[in-house]
């Protein structure tokens, strides 16, 4: 499954996959 985390006002996005062995990704907006 896949964890979705919003950090500050929407700015910061946080994409957590467990299928990728917990890869994370970030984007700035």
């Amino acid at each position: 499954m896949d964890a979705i985390t919003l950090v500050g006002n929407g700015k910061e996005v946080a994409i957590k996959d467990t299928k990728a062995l917990g890869c994370s990704i970030k984007f700035n907006g």
